[in-house]
């Protein structure tokens, strides 16, 4: 939301004003980036407008985003705030909000892999969040979020994480009143970062005026139709009391979509010549109070829907008046009367909630926001606050594990056929024939028409479209490799490469080892084989499930280890290793592995029979 800016000009002696100018320029510029905004059209609408125009500064949607090793990442959208925008330039070229997007990407705290997308309104972030331009563009980019993330497999639930004034945005995004295609029924759940849920004492000040007239030029100084203007619709209020005439209030979330609210809180430890004082619980991160980010449950008119139980997290730091000292200093470019101004102000701080916020409180609130890592303006860079990106990650793994707990009771079992492959059996002998059909997945999305595929001694299977042709092989020794590929595609035992194979040997000891090696380590046969054949190619992609269960994923006309990679299509693969050898050999060791190269219009049939394969051999 709002940085602290200006410092009241009645009790700052003539010489300080530049000063409190430039700091108010500074800070604003980075705190601001989540305060919202209202369009008075937008509330007066009987039905919600629709979208103007998203920003080409959003992030492009496609059904192959999604695609992982061994399965399907959720979409995590990231809403900005006030005054900041997608694409904002830090010292690395990146938002703090592009790193968290990159964390979130990237690491393995979370329960399941999930895909992180920006929605950009910078230009237009001067407006209250309510405006088309924003709710109903953000509505719409959900949306289009959920029917990408659909074609390839998934349930449409999209996951969305709004700093400052963006968590404002994702409620109205959700309000019929106020977007014509509400986005309510695609999210899964909503975390919010320092969200002005009641205001912040920095909204309606000349201070956020200025900051916004700095922006946006001509714009920003124009008047604003009442309702419209973002730095006045972020006054302090407790639902409609105390919200400027025509400024839409926050909006309830539908009961069905869960919340979890994150908030900053500065603790100040007053210092003279190194020796602490006393400390002060700001209640805030020096813009929005700790009480207004966790205040959902009394941000709209009247009551939320039963059972709203938001979870909650506070983000506590601290902060010594030497740092905040060095830390504004470096801001202003060491101006001479630095020193003072903070020592006057540190020692007669109050917290963030007192009102009306006096010259001195705003001055320390604003070497607080520059140098406290869980300020508003650090809050949400992981660089600066592994503890908040702590939270969001916690936040979002309890959304994760429930949607992925409700894709499995949904679906209910239903038969599919099972196809007996043409099998080409060394053995010999008479075969009982399999089942017709055989209990569907419990994850299953309706509507697919989906049948087994099987050896003709029922151990080897895989999931795939029913139109499908297929082949088998079972050697002497047990090895099994089944191949099913589309119609008009060349057969997979003639080297076609679009399809699916699955494979498992379970007694040729070098089989077994060259198929896991370098992927997976099985020293008591170093000895015996020697260096693995060639290493995994750098492009490829792995997810390490468990030390022997594998997911893989290689590009487009790269060989590498998962089966039918090579081809015009990414291959993704997972591999199953039973290892269970030991000083006497290989004892019941065994590897199975599937891999997949489909089209973008079938993948999500790789990411379905990739699942299956691994609940079934895991």
């Amino acid at each position: 939301m709002m940085t602290l800016s200006g410092f009241p000009r009645p009790t700052l002696p003539a010489r300080c004003r530049p000063l409190r100018l430039f700091v108010a320029v500074v800070v604003l510029a980075g705190a601001m980036a989540g305060v919202a905004v209202t369009s008075a059209a937008s509330v007066a609408a009987v039905s919600g407008p629709g979208c103007p125009a998203q920003s080409p500064s959003n992030s492009p949607v496609r059904a192959s985003d999604f695609r992982v090793a061994g399965g399907l990442a959720r979409p995590v959208v990231l809403v900005h705030g006030w005054d900041s925008n997608a694409a904002a330039l830090a010292d690395d070229k990146k938002t703090p909000f592009d790193k968290l997007g990159s964390l979130l990407d990237s690491t393995k705290s979370l329960v399941a892999p999930v895909r992180t997308f920006a929605f950009d309104y910078g230009a237009d972030a001067a407006e209250w969040a309510s405006a088309p331009r924003i709710a109903a563009c953000l509505a719409d980019y959900l949306r289009a979020v959920s029917a990408a993330y659909t074609t390839a497999g998934g349930d449409g639930k999209v996951l969305a994480v709004g700093n400052s004034m963006g968590g404002l945005a994702i409620g109205f995004s959700t309000n019929p009143a106020l977007v014509a295609n509400p986005a309510g029924s695609v999210l899964g759940g909503v975390v919010t970062i320092d969200t002005p849920f009641l205001g912040s004492p920095w909204g309606s000040t000349s201070d956020a005026q200025i900051m916004q007239d700095v922006h946006h030029g001509v714009r920003g100084m124009l008047p604003w139709p009442p309702g419209s203007d973002a730095q006045t619709c972020l006054a302090t209020h407790a639902g409609a009391a105390g919200m400027p005439g025509g400024c839409a209030v926050p909006v309830w979330l539908p009961a069905a979509v869960p919340l979890a609210e994150i908030g900053g809180d500065i603790t100040v430890h007053r210092q003279l010549m190194g020796v602490e004082i006393t400390t002060t619980d700001t209640g805030g991160d020096a813009i929005v109070t700790t009480a207004s980010s966790l205040g959902y449950t009394h941000s709209g008119s009247g009551n939320p829907p039963v059972g709203t139980a938001p979870v909650t997290y506070v983000d506590r730091c601290d902060v010594t008046t030497g740092e905040a000292e060095i830390g504004l200093a470096g801001a202003v470019g060491n101006v001479g009367n630095v020193g003072t101004s903070l020592y006057s102000a540190f020692m007669t701080l109050a917290t963030l909630g007192d009102q009306p916020l006096n010259s001195t409180a705003q001055t320390a609130f604003a070497a607080a926001d520059i140098v406290a890592p869980c300020s508003h303006t650090n809050i949400i860079n992981p660089a600066d606050d592994a503890f908040a990106a702590h939270d969001v990650t916690k936040a979002l793994n309890v959304d994760l594990a429930r949607l992925d707990a409700a894709d499995a009771l949904a679906a209910q079992p239903v038969a599919l056929p099972q196809v007996t492959c043409p099998t080409e059996y060394v053995p010999g002998g008479v075969l009982a024939p399999l089942p017709s059909s055989l209990p569907a997945p419990a994850s299953l999305p309706a509507g697919l028409a989906l049948a087994y595929y099987a050896v003709a001694n029922g151990y080897l299977r895989v999931l795939a479209p029913t139109t499908w042709k297929c082949s088998a092989l079972v050697s002497e020794d047990g090895g099994t490799v089944l191949n099913v590929w589309p119609l008009g595609q060349q057969s997979l035992t003639q080297g076609g490469k679009v399809g699916i194979s699955a494979e498992n040997e379970p007694a040729c000891v070098s089989c077994i080892y060259y198929a896991v090696c370098p992927l997976i380590k099985v020293p008591t046969l170093v000895g015996d084989y020697g260096p693995c054949l060639s290493p995994p190619p750098s492009t490829e992609q792995l997810r390490r499930y468990t030390p022997d269960v594998l997911g893989l994923l290689d590009p487009p006309r790269v060989s590498g280890d998962a089966l039918l990679s090579g081809g015009a299509y990414p291959s993704s693969g997972t591999l199953v290793f039973h290892n269970n050898f030991g000083p006497q050999g290989a004892g019941d060791s065994n590897v199975e592995e599937i891999g997949c190269a489909l089209p973008a219009s079938t993948q999500n049939v790789c990411a379905l029979s990739n699942k299956d394969f691994l609940n079934r051999y895991e």
